[in-house]
């Protein structure tokens, strides 16, 4: 392996555990330090087409999803919290409504 090839091949395998890192580490700043880079690289290869790929194939139709129920449940209490003002539970609904539809 040539000298250029080899390290595309140590960059993939770095950018290869950083998708994975960034699947299992509670943040940005925990995934990049488990990688042995800065943020700053971390959060720049975020930016590049070949992790996002790679981040999406890893993660799964289902991740954004997970991530999003805390404020689906922060909404639904909002919604049948009878102290709640009119508009805020309507507000809410709507919102649930238009999410529910989209998928």
């Amino acid at each position: 392996m040539r000298t250029g090839e080899w390290e595309r091949h140590k960059f993939k395998r770095k950018l290869d555990e950083a998708v994975a890192a960034m699947l299992t580490q509670r943040n940005v700043e925990e995934a990049a330090r488990s990688v042995g880079v800065s943020t700053a690289t971390l959060m720049r290869w975020q930016r590049l087409p070949e992790f996002q790929i790679a981040y999406r194939e890893r993660a799964g139709p289902h991740t954004a999803s997970r991530r999003a129920s805390p404020a689906a449940a922060t909404l639904l209490k909002t919604m049948i919290d009878p102290n709640a003002p009119a508009s805020v539970a309507t507000g809410g609904r709507g919102n649930l409504q238009s999410r529910g539809q989209s998928h």
